[in-house]
């Protein structure tokens, strides 16, 4: 650690990026440390406060077939069911939300993962709906 240093936060070195293999290598190596992802910006680029377009966020994420149970109580979601039979809860946008697909649709989701104990999606968000898929013919 470098001194000053505190258990929670510390200074890292910037890493010039070669390519896309080595933005890949680079954000497995960050994850299995239990990192979140990579923030990519412009090598030109001054410190911006804010949003801007020349920082990006890199994250890793999964995709998954989950069955639309019903419109949840919290805003623009979905209560879904996963694959291993725990139910979540899907944020979605209004239009999805004001228009929701039959009870036992397929949808497909987006996630950074799942909690431990609970085997719940981490932060799941609609991508799709999938009529043409089946709940039950669907294999793991």
């Amino acid at each position: 650690m470098i001194s000053g240093c505190g258990p929670k936060i510390c200074t890292i070195p910037i890493v010039h990026c070669s390519g896309l293999e080595h933005l890949q290598e680079q954000l497995k190596e960050t994850t299995l440390k239990k990192g979140e992802g990579l923030m990519l910006y412009h090598p030109a680029a001054k410190y911006t406060p804010g949003r801007t377009n020349l920082l990006l966020k890199v994250k890793e994420f999964y995709e998954a077939d989950v069955k639309f149970l019903g419109l949840s109580a919290h805003s623009y979601s979905f209560l879904c069911e996963q694959r291993n039979g725990v139910e979540c809860v899907v944020k979605c946008s209004g239009w999805d939300y004001l228009f929701p697909p039959g009870v036992g649709t397929v949808v497909s989701v987006r996630y950074n993962g799942v909690f431990g104990s609970s085997k719940k999606m981490r932060c799941p968000s609609l991508l799709r709906v999938r009529p043409e898929l089946v709940w039950d013919n669907i294999s793991f």
